[in-house]
């Protein structure tokens, strides 16, 4: 049985502070720096982060420490609810109080048993009497959890309020898997104040006493980063002297250790990216570096500093690749192992518009629009002013579209455009003052005159009417609908209020169906957060199905070809992603935690019939993904498309192709635009055989590829184009005497197809025994079952469109049967090893 037993004793005065923090606080970042750097500036500082409202909050000692704001922290007990910029000034002073005694830590503890034995003891330096106390606090350094509870929000992101330890270079909020809390106050030992009776009422100098604690650690604790903080309480309440021991591990240092789950996911020929990170408890003089011990020879590892790396590279097969990461402090050298599973290249790829991160500055997305002449459109608040970004079709610049306000700043907003490629915009100003503008490509006109409102959108309905959803200000903050006539703001119904019940309606969503019925999906957060969609029919706004409870913020509808709506949201308490759709009576589920993991910013819109679904990853660093559902759901592309943390997802679709538009945390917030499309597959011709008559004339015919309609085809010799012809034969006359390759592609308008072929030829004897080897195959569109007749004994060879080799086939003369049951879905090629004759085929 493995057991651990150590003790410390220290002479020196040490000051206790200890600090409120929670996940949740924006300016907490500052109390964790400022405690960092308390702690690397004097060697007798013992911190504690005091959580609340947060998963590692411990309610009684929140309570008994008396502190309210955050982050502020009580200094020795002398000095209480200290502000930050006071904290230096409080510890010089507290270290200027002599001690009565030294201290002492002795701990005992089973890691089986999970059982602690701390003996705390102090001996006195001078003659004391009164009712001094033992207490004990435990700390854990190191804690990670799940996101988003374990988010650190984060308010110096982008250093809007001035630099703050790098914490300005992060996100807001800090991903979990890129931070990890020390100090965490994890258990009072005994009451706050502490042991009554624990400590003689006097003790002569150089006399000592102790108490002994006994605790059982919490299964969820890593007591290779627990302390125990011994603590001797004045008969004022205030810190006599404390004293930390080592790990229970009995290390007085502990492992770096990784933050960051590893991505397990990568496809053949498509980037891989796994952004790591780390942490150090004990920075000290050590710097972290990491390696790759096991990997594959096209992973690459690169360090930025002593809390991440990246890892990349580019696998060309697929497979299953084995890697172990090492982090080293000079003392501990843990290890992170995982399996990269590649599969098969995807059939489409995510690529960006233009240059990633081509806004200005920082940007909020409220919408993406794409006009019939392919331009793309993305407005949003670009450093607290509205903004329009285009992107020229066929071009990557993005260009900015006048200015539609340059003293307004923004808090919320929306787009839509018009059948003639006029855009419309609204939004609310931080004075809850509504505005709407149109930009018909040359100049910013307003829409109607300003309102008093909050989360204000536009929507245009299928005659290109504007409407207005938004929270009145004027009418409670009601959730209210608007609609333009004469230039002027009227409501659809009455006070445009479209659910007069619900005190508070938002996060609302408007979309007309093909009979220009307006439906709307809101969250009433007065009834257990429920979600609810009503639409305007007879007048009046009735209710479509029953409400949905328990909703996180965040939803968004789409109505299918049949107008029945469609919605996805983020549930609460677990933050995962669901996804409903009204059945004609009430609304059915599409699935719980659809991303296997916490989401939050989600946008939808149905693309070819498949309701589809950008949301931020909270689980996986808040990086962009993107699913679609057709009976089943599935990701469109990689599961993880952003190449970093983003925020603000809007997307939009047209003509089978995918466009997101978002804040890319990466780029300090800058907008980024990406476009997923699938891979248009050019096929070539089928059935390609070559005759050869005359002695020295060679006839070639084909038939019509498994799929398209090609403009024209074009034939090759020995690699040279000797025709383009329409028809599904040519001649090729007088050839001179030898050996010939033939082969030939499809002409589409997107481009030419692959080479089917080769065949070769010889243009003096044996043409005859070369026909013979000639083969058929039958069907073109396989199931599971291939059927090839010959001519020939022999060998096949099936590939993949890459040119891969997956399969050889030996044939007999006759017919032959193959099963290809285990290949997945696709388009394959088969040749004989006499290279005569190719077929293609698609499974």
């Amino acid at each position: 049985m493995l057991l651990y037993t150590f003790s410390i004793g220290f002479a020196q005065k040490n000051v206790l502070v200890e600090e409120l923090t929670g996940t949740w606080c924006q300016w907490c970042p500052r109390g964790i720096y400022y405690g960092d750097s308390l702690c690397g500036t004097y060697d007798n500082v013992i911190f504690v982060a005091i959580h609340c409202s947060d998963p590692m909050e411990n309610s009684t000692y929140y309570n008994a420490s008396g502190l309210q704001g955050a982050p502020s922290a009580n200094i020795g007990r002398h000095f209480l609810a200290q502000e930050t910029q006071n904290w230096f000034q409080k510890v010089e002073q507290e270290n200027q109080i002599p001690s009565k005694v030294s201290m002492s830590v002795t701990c005992n503890y089973d890691p089986e048993t999970q059982q602690l034995t701390a003996n705390v003891g102090a001996m006195a330096l001078e003659n004391m009497s009164g009712d001094y106390r033992f207490a004990a606090i435990l700390t854990e350094d190191g804690v990670t959890g799940p996101a988003p509870s374990y988010n650190q929000t984060n308010s110096y992101s982008g250093g809007g309020h001035g630099p703050m330890g790098g914490f300005e270079n992060l996100p807001n909020p800090i991903p979990a898997e890129r931070i990890a809390y020390d100090h965490v106050g994890r258990q009072l030992l005994c009451d706050y104040s502490g042991v009554p009776g624990s400590f003689p009422t006097s003790l002569q100098a150089n006399q000592s006493a102790n108490y002994e604690f006994t605790y059982t650690l919490d299964e969820n604790w890593n007591y290779n980063y627990v302390r125990v903080i011994g603590l001797l309480i004045a008969p004022d309440g205030t810190v006599e002297n404390a004293v930390k021991s080592p790990y229970l591990n009995d290390d007085e240092t502990a492992a770096p250790l990784f933050t960051s789950t590893p991505k397990t996911e990568a496809y053949a020929n498509l980037n891989y990216l796994y952004n790591v990170y780390f942490h150090d408890p004990d920075p000290g003089d050590a710097y972290v570096t990491i390696r790759i011990l096991e990997g594959p020879d096209w992973l690459t590892l690169e360090q930025y500093d002593g809390q991440s790396a990246a890892l990349y590279g580019i696998p060309s097969q697929p497979g299953n690749y084995e890697v172990r990461l090492e982090l080293n402090d000079d003392i501990h050298s843990p290890t992170q192992d995982f399996t990269i599973v590649v599969d098969e290249p995807l059939s489409g790829s995510w690529e960006y518009v233009g240059q990633r991160g081509f806004s200005q500055n920082s940007f909020q997305v409220f919408g993406i629009e794409k006009d019939s002449e392919d331009n793309l459109y993305v407005f949003g608040n670009e450093n607290n002013t509205p903004a329009l970004y285009k992107n020229a079709a066929g071009t990557d610049l993005w260009e900015q579209m006048g200015n539609i306000s340059t003293s307004c700043s923004v808090s919320a907003g929306g787009m839509d455009m018009a059948s003639n490629g006029d855009v419309y915009v609204a939004y609310s100003d931080q004075g809850d003052t509504g505005h709407a503008f149109k930009w018909d490509g040359s100049q910013w006109t307003p829409i109607g005159s300003s309102f008093s409102s909050v989360e204000t959108h536009i929507v245009l309905d299928n005659d290109d009417l504007p409407y207005l959803v938004a929270r009145d200000v004027n009418q409670g903050y009601k959730g209210v609908v608007f609609k333009l006539e004469s230039n002027s703001w009227v409501p659809v119904s009455g006070t445009g209020i479209y659910a007069p019940d619900v005190e508070y309606a938002c996060h609302q969503d408007l979309v007309f169906d093909s009979n220009n019925t307006p439906y709307i999906s809101y969250a009433d957060y007065m009834t257990n957060n429920t979600l609810k969609v009503r639409k305007f029919e007879g007048g009046e706004w009735v209710a479509v199905g029953n409400g949905i409870d328990n909703l996180y913020f965040y939803q968004s509808m789409a109505l299918d070809e049949n107008d029945m709506p469609y919605l996805a949201y983020c549930a609460y308490p677990s933050y995962q992603l669901r996804a409903v759709r009204f059945n004609g009576s009430d609304f059915e589920s599409l699935g719980d935690n659809l991303a296997e993991g916490a989401v939050s910013e989600l946008n939808a819109c149905f693309n070819e019939g498949k309701f589809t679904v950008a949301f931020v990853n909270e689980g996986q660093s808040n990086y962009l993904s993107v699913l679609q559902y057709e009976e089943e759901w599935s990701y469109v592309g990689p599961s993880l498309v952003s190449e970093g943390s983003m925020d603000d997802p809007c997307i939009t679709a047209t003509d089978g192709a995918l466009y997101v538009a978002y804040s890319d945390n990466g780029l300090q917030g800058f907008a980024s635009c990406m476009k997923y499309a699938e891979a248009v597959i050019l096929y070539p011709p089928t059935d390609f055989a070559a005759e050869v008559f005359g002695n020295d004339n060679v006839k070639l015919t084909w038939n019509l590829p498994i799929e398209g309609e090609p403009n024209a085809y074009k034939l090759y010799r020995d690699d040279a184009l000797v025709a383009t012809v329409t028809e599904m034969s040519y001649e090729d006359y007088d050839l001179p005497t030898g050996s010939h390759r033939y082969t030939i592609s499809a002409v589409y308008p997107q481009g030419e197809s692959v080479q089917a072929g080769p065949i070769v030829v010889e243009t003096t004897v044996g043409i005859g025994e070369q026909e013979q080897t000639r083969f058929n195959v039958y069907p073109t569109h396989v199931t599971s079952t291939l059927t090839i007749e010959s001519g020939v004994q022999g060998t096949l060879t099936l590939y993949n469109t890459i040119g891969q080799p997956l399969m050889t086939i030996q044939i007999n003369v006759g017919s032959n049967t193959i099963d290809v049951s285990s290949l997945a879905n696709g388009v394959y090629f088969i040749k004989s090893t006499q290279g005569t004759t190719t077929r293609i085929l698609k499974f």
